[in-house]
């Protein structure tokens, strides 16, 4: 067994599973000038294993606190692992991921607060169930994007990556 570590942010947000297994979810929120990523350590054996990020950006319906500067996942992978599993080296693929389905609540009290976060549904005839796993048709390879814009003083990254502040999110069950 190994243990890696790597570093993942998405623009807007992202849930990042292993082998089909929720690993995290992020990016904490930061703004234009400070973009967040979390770092996580992974116990794994040898042999293969299939890494997934959902990543979503919601536009002009996202909550008044989200940010968006030009979308797109990362996974930064030290070494040993680096040029194997990060993006821009490594051979990613994509595919869109129909049945997630997101609305802006209306401007009514019942309807929620509309400027935090819109509401998301998820419709089970159309979502590719075993996404998490890799599972499915339509995957293609990714683009990478270089992520530093030319300035008149020289480069400067679009994304200004600092370490998550904040401890990772929970998602637990609860019973109402």
């Amino acid at each position: 067994s190994a243990t890696l570590r790597v570093h993942v942010s998405a623009d807007e947000r992202y849930r990042f599973f292993v082998d089909g297994h929720e690993v995290g979810r992020g990016p904490e929120r930061g703004s234009d000038q400070i973009w967040f990523y979390e770092t996580y350590d992974l116990s794994l054996e040898a042999g293969e294993h299939v890494f997934t990020a959902l990543v979503w950006r919601l536009g002009e319906i996202g909550p008044l606190a989200q940010i968006s500067l030009a979308g797109g996942w990362l996974l930064q992978a030290e070494a040993p692992f680096d040029a194997l599993l990060s993006t821009g080296s490594a051979a990613w693929e994509c595919r869109p991921v129909p049945g997630l389905i997101f609305t802006r609540p209306g401007p009514h009290a019942a309807d929620g607060a509309w400027f935090v976060q819109p509401n998301q549904t998820t419709d089970g005839a159309l979502y590719p169930w075993g996404i998490e796993h890799g599972n499915g048709d339509g995957w293609t390879p990714v683009r990478w994007r270089d992520e530093y814009a030319g300035f008149a003083y020289g480069l400067q990254p679009i994304h200004r990556l600092q370490p998550a502040t904040l401890p990772a999110q929970e998602a637990a069950p609860r019973a109402c």
